[in-house]
């Protein structure tokens, strides 16, 4: 408002500024004139200048944190009831509980950066005019003399103010993790892996090592971890051929570490050493089964032992196939059996190795013999070279399953026979591979 003013005013002073005046006298003529000319001169000029920049971050982390827990019980409940000769029945109850929790954590951060930029800037106006006068006087008086005047008048005017820009960037990071954590809780636990039939340990005898050494140990150590007890699916295999029979739990055995079943009967040394090594240090409980020969219906038909070979080359009126002479001896049990041991033997408070095995002993040309009998057909016996390190007897002592677990065999050999025929039979003809006089 003051700059307006003044710039008016002046401008119309610079408007009025002419004067002339006249002199005269007789006895010398003076004249004087005063002539005024003026120059009105502005300049206005514009200047801008950063003045400052100021930069602020803000920073806002919002966390969301979900959490779903699922939890799944089990409960087992096994009754087992003995009657013996004297109408004595025992029932025994067991009640196995798995848990299992499952927790998914899902955690979503959400990170706001603002990020505000200011850049000030120094804005004015410079704005001048002056005024310029000429004056100039004439003097006749027998001299002539030029007196010039310069009169300035300057006028400045600044005309300041500032303004701003503001640039503001925000950027939006969000980061969601899900976290699924399955807890298992349990109290026993079966490890019964591993292959079994000497032409599949055989095949692959670093996978049969690794399956009896390793997998042992990640079960040892989920056992330790859930406070589980661990039972241990052993073999007869560990007393390698023995030089003792029947075979007692104390006998260390009598096996070739370095022939083409070591695979298999080290591998299950290892997991009993290994068990025990664990019971030692983690306190760990275990329980260990020696499994002698086991065989029932659903065992598969091609898994190269005794009972599944010579029953399926029966029904297909094949060749049976004795490998050595025939004279080495071996002890079957069927399937439910073993099954009632293995509860037996976790349920009790033993921790040491046992037997499990029928002691009824057959030599194999005995048993081909039975199962010729038994199928009919053509099938004829024929004898091919003895395998490497192949046992020469075995026959379990189940005095201490006898003693300890109460536990002996309830199914006859040849009953577990026919009712692996029969299963054997229904598979075949299921498969159309069962000849006419097989039907």
């Amino acid at each position: 408002y003051w700059y307006c003013n003044t710039a008016t005013a002046a401008a119309t002073a610079t408007t009025t500024t002419t004067t002339t005046t006249t002199t005269t006298t007789t006895t010398s003529t003076t004249t004087t004139t005063t002539t005024t000319v003026g120059f009105h001169v502005e300049h206005c000029a514009l200047y801008v200048e950063t003045y400052g920049t100021t930069t602020t971050t803000s920073t806002t982390t919002t966390t969301t944190t979900t959490t779903t827990t699922t939890t799944t019980t089990t409960t087992t409940t096994t009754t087992t009831t003995t009657t013996t000769t004297t109408t004595t029945t025992s029932t025994t109850t067991t009640s196995t509980t798995t848990t299992t929790t499952t927790t998914t954590t899902t955690t979503t951060t959400t990170t706001t950066t603002t990020t505000t930029t200011t850049t000030y800037y120094y804005y004015y106006y410079y704005y001048y005019y002056y005024d310029y006068y000429y004056y100039y006087f004439y003097y006749f008086y027998y001299y002539y003399y030029y007196y010039y005047y310069y009169y300035y008048y300057y006028y400045y005017y600044y005309y300041y103010y500032y303004y701003y820009t503001t640039t503001t960037t925000t950027t939006t990071t969000t980061t969601t993790t899900t976290t699924t954590t399955t807890t298992v809780h349990m109290d026993q636990i079966y490890h019964l892996a591993s292959p079994a039939s000497p032409p599949n340990y055989m095949y692959n005898p670093v996978k049969t090592l690794k399956t009896n050494t390793i997998g042992t140990i990640n079960m040892l150590g989920l056992a330790k971890r859930c406070r589980a007890r661990l039972l241990l699916a052993s073999t007869s295999e560990v007393y390698g051929d023995p030089e003792v029979h029947p075979q007692t739990e104390d006998y260390w055995g009598h096996v070739n570490p370095i022939g083409p079943r070591s695979c298999y009967d080290e591998g299950k040394r290892a997991a009993e050493a290994l068990c025990y090594a664990y019971k030692k240090q983690e306190s760990v409980e275990i329980r260990v089964a020696r499994i002698f020969n086991t065989f029932g219906p659903r065992m598969h038909m091609n898994d190269g032992r005794v009972v599944s070979n010579f029953i399926l080359q029966a029904l297909q009126n094949q060749p049976i196939t004795i490998y050595g002479q025939g004279e080495q001896t071996r002890s079957f049990q069927y399937v439910s059996d073993l099954v009632d041991g293995l509860i037996a033997l976790m349920n009790s408070n033993y921790s040491l190795p046992v037997n499990l095995g029928n002691p009824d002993e057959y030599t194999i040309s005995q048993f081909a013999e039975e199962i010729l009998k038994r199928v009919g057909g053509s099938s004829k016996i024929i004898h091919k070279e003895s395998p490497i390190d192949d046992p020469k007897k075995r026959k379990p002592d189940i005095t201490l399953a006898k003693n300890i677990l109460n536990w002996q065999p309830k199914v006859k050999v040849m009953n577990g026979v026919d009712k692996t025929i029969e299963y054997f039979r229904e598979e075949l003809r299921y498969s159309n591979l069962l000849p006419n006089n097989q039907v």
